[in-house]
């Protein structure tokens, strides 16, 4: 499993396997689309990183892990279900690394 990634835009996937798990957008046939070229440019770090676990990678990398604990603690306290998505939602933002990398994600979701 150290060796092993499980590329797709839904976390259902991977979702016994979250820290093998690398989300990527879905395509919608636009030009500007842009997610193979981040998915390349994470994949050839990973290699020319010599990354020897790539779970530990990507933990540190998606935060997954964290997202799901939220999840998990929401339900347990019994909070609504749309402010459980709000507080996931801020959780991947603090995840992802640049602003830049936040605004394009905004955007490919239709919140400019």
């Amino acid at each position: 499993m150290s060796k092993m990634i499980i590329i797709d835009n839904s976390c259902l996937s991977y979702a016994l396997n979250i820290d093998n798990g690398v989300p990527i957008l879905p395509y919608y046939d636009s030009e500007r689309d842009e997610e193979l070229k981040h998915l390349t440019y994470y994949l050839n770090c990973l290699v020319e990183q010599g990354v020897e676990d790539v779970r530990v990678h990507n933990r540190e990398a998606f935060g997954l892990m964290k997202l799901k604990e939220g999840e998990e603690e929401a339900r347990r306290n019994g909070e609504d279900k749309d402010e459980n998505g709000a507080k996931l939602d801020r959780l991947a933002l603090k995840s992802v690394d640049s602003e830049q990398e936040v605004n394009r994600l905004q955007k490919a979701a239709g919140n400019p």
